[in-house]
């Protein structure tokens, strides 16, 4: 990490490194966002270190990984932002006119992940009861498009 080299690098330096990222470590929109990264940012950067450090012991280059006793700070969860009517009206309006309407409705209407409705296909959805099952979903994996099933049971 930076000038130390890695048989010397110690719990305490990455707990540095991390206090630091938290504080000022933020490079790019600093007056919108402040200088320091989220908890949730500094935590993602500690999953990938933690991985390296992880892989350098298994090929013995160190014998314990420094960061597995490291302190995270909390992640805290963002305030959930919700669309006034207005505002839904508005967007639906323009749905209409960009040909994704009733896309848009079902996504307002029944809170579906947008990666479940691209997955839907005609026969999930019964017409004789009107009822849809959400049997798959849409996600990125390196780049390419994987079908796989739903993040929950309770979809089905």
């Amino acid at each position: 990490m930076g000038p130390i080299p890695l048989n010397k690098l110690t719990t305490g330096d990455i707990q540095q490194f991390y206090t630091g990222l938290k504080q000022n470590g933020r490079l790019l929109r600093q007056e919108q966002y402040g200088e320091g990264l989220s908890g949730q940012t500094v935590r993602g950067i500690h999953t990938t270190f933690h991985a390296a450090l992880d892989k350098a012991v298994s090929e013995k280059i160190i014998p314990k990984n420094p960061s597995d006793f490291c302190r995270l700070p909390s992640a805290k969860a963002r305030e959930m932002q919700v669309l006034s009517p207005e505002e839904i009206q508005r967007l639906l309006i323009q749905a209409k006119e960009d040909g994704c309407f009733e896309l848009l409705l079902l996504e307002l209407s029944t809170g579906l992940r947008r990666g479940e409705i691209c997955a839907l296909q005609w026969d999930d959805l019964n017409f004789n009861t009107g009822e849809l099952q959400v049997k798959r979903q849409i996600h990125r994996v390196k780049g390419e498009l994987v079908v796989s099933e739903p993040k929950t049971k309770a979809s089905n």
